[in-house]
């Protein structure tokens, strides 16, 4: 986003992209031409959406006043679109921070301009906070997994202390139990909701441990294997016991932190040396790897990095696997890299365009992060001018290097999420050089007052 934009204007956004239909284009800071002349006009957040068979363009200016918006200001707004020769829309929506002077909202209401006011909320719903699904009552655990069919070469303690997870899809789920832990709240949302809740019910009314067994098979496109030891075992069904467990005080409504991990994952493909005059990107996902002495492929470039990468080295790699935790663990950012090699033997080309291309190798480089942050809680109302108020939740929190923000219309439960994810250190910069420049434009402002 281009640095014009200030905090308001992107809330403001974050608030459009969550109310917007599915089908909308929600962009900020939208430099459009206008006929007839060379400089472009901005529009702070511009709506791009289709009713029927017509596209409509919807402009709202996001105006963070510190009074009321007055009737000069109002109509520098409308000089931007009413006059001969104006940005062409067709819809105006103005939002402030603290509302708009009688006049104003006359005026706009003949204009049918919409006005709105977008301000935090005094008090605020925790329970719009709390995780999707049921509040239990007391504190599940999960014990006991067990892999279907058995695997008996290997001791089971050892299956599920040094074994991995990985699907078909690509993704690493770790340890057995990590995986448990991944499927409990699916479990919770989708199937066998009711034993779950009747178990907590019972755990709490009684004081005493409950526990109920539950089983899963792998839903349809994947196909997890478990390897240990360098050895793969593929399995039908993972089951483990649901443990609830009586607590002393009530479950929290509102996690105080935000935390999330990103599996070891191939982040980087590159073929060395590069094909020239053709694009890197092109290349990985249209050539392929084939050899020219049976004429197998092997599929493309980044599917055959992936391969040998991710199914072949790293899930039974316990050396590699513990450089990435470790990596992650001691990085300031939370983030690890784990670069490698693969040489292609004299047999192996790349097949792009028709053409056949040797190279030397492949370089590939392995991502992975963990990040956690203390999560931030608000919530905004929208007041229209027919007296309509609309309350969306805001949480944001900085982890991994990054700020994420997440804006919500219906809480947590909402259909829609806006989601806006920055560099952290370089969003700081950028929010201090913002508010260096407001006090600098305030104090220039009160001298200006003050010359006789």
């Amino acid at each position: 986003m281009p640095q014009r934009s200030n905090e308001f204007q992107e809330l403001v956004g974050l608030v459009q992209r969550a109310l917007a239909p599915d089908d909308a284009v929600v962009r900020e800071s939208v430099l459009v031409e206008v006929d007839g002349e060379a400089e472009t006009r901005e529009i702070d957040v511009l709506i791009e959406t289709k009713v029927g068979e017509y596209r409509i363009k919807i402009a709202v200016e996001a105006k963070d006043e510190g009074r009321p918006m007055d009737s000069t200001k109002f109509e520098s707004i409308m000089g931007k679109y009413l006059v001969e020769g104006g940005v062409k829309v067709n819809k105006i929506v103005i939002v402030t921070h603290r509302g708009f002077y009688k006049p104003v909202i006359v005026r706009a209401k003949k204009l049918e301009v919409d006005l709105v006011t977008l301000k935090e909320a005094r008090s605020v719903d925790w329970s719009e906070f709390r995780p999707p699904g049921p509040c239990f009552k007391t504190r599940p655990r999960i014990c006991d997994v067990r892999i279907t069919p058995k695997i008996s070469a290997i001791p089971p303690a050892k299956l599920l202390q040094d074994g991995r997870i990985l699907c078909s899809c690509g993704r690493h789920h770790g340890t057995p139990q990590q995986y448990a832990e991944f499927l409990i709240w699916k479990i919770v949302a989708q199937r066998e909701r009711d034993v779950l809740l009747k178990l907590d019910d019972e755990a709490a009314e009684k004081g005493e441990e409950k526990r109920a067994n539950v089983e899963i098979s792998p839903g349809p496109g994947h196909e997890p294997q478990l390897t240990v030891d360098q050895q793969c075992f593929p399995f039908e069904t993972i089951s483990f016991d649901v443990l609830c467990e009586p607590v002393d005080a009530p479950m929290p409504l509102v996690a105080p932190h935000l935390q999330f991990s990103l599996a070891p994952h191939v982040c980087s493909v590159e073929v060395v040396p590069p094909i020239l005059d053709e694009d890197p990107a092109l290349v990985r996902q249209e050539g392929r790897v084939i050899c020219t002495c049976c004429g197998k492929d092997y599929g493309t470039v980044a599917e055959w990095a992936h391969d040998r990468t991710m199914r072949r080295f790293l899930v039974t790699n316990k050396q590699a696997q513990e450089m990435l935790s470790e990596g992650v663990r001691k990085s300031p950012s939370g983030h690890a890299h784990l670069e490698m090699s693969w040489p292609l033997c004299k047999h192996l080309r790349i097949r792009y365009k028709g053409q056949v291309h040797n190279a030397d190798h492949i370089a590939v480089k392995v991502h992975a992060a963990y990040g956690a942050g203390k999560l931030e809680c608000k919530q905004y109302d929208l007041a229209f001018a027919n007296g309509d108020v609309k309350r969306v939740s805001h949480m944001q929190a900085t982890l991994a290097g990054k700020k994420v923000t997440f804006v919500m219309p219906e809480g947590i439960r909402s259909k829609h999420i806006a989601l806006r994810v920055d560099n952290a250190e370089a969003r700081e910069s950028a929010d201090k050089k913002a508010r260096l420049l407001k006090t600098r434009a305030k104090l220039d402002k009160r001298k200006n007052r003050e010359k006789p």
